[in-house]
């Protein structure tokens, strides 16, 4: 469902691209099949990650940003 939301094709891209890594290792090693569905769609998602890489890197600009607004000492992440 995020492929279909523009501001969210990004993201879903990028949650397909591990799906359907384990899809194809799947359907090589354990299955059997055809992988070629699976493959197409590995493509699709690269390609629409690739194509939408500049919204990706705002959005983690803005969440790196917010992370240091937050103004948490550096000593609470070492123990």
């Amino acid at each position: 469902m995020p492929l279909l939301v523009p501001s969210l094709a990004p993201f879903g891209a990028l949650l397909l691209v591990p799906t359907m890594v384990g899809a194809i290792a799947t359907h090589l090693f354990i299955v059997g099949g055809s992988p070629v569905p699976a493959t197409l769609l590995l493509i699709g998602s690269v390609a629409i990650a690739w194509v939408r890489r500049d919204e990706l890197a705002r959005a983690l600009s803005r969440l790196e940003w917010k992370i240091r607004t937050l103004k948490i000492p550096r000593h609470a992440f070492h123990e």
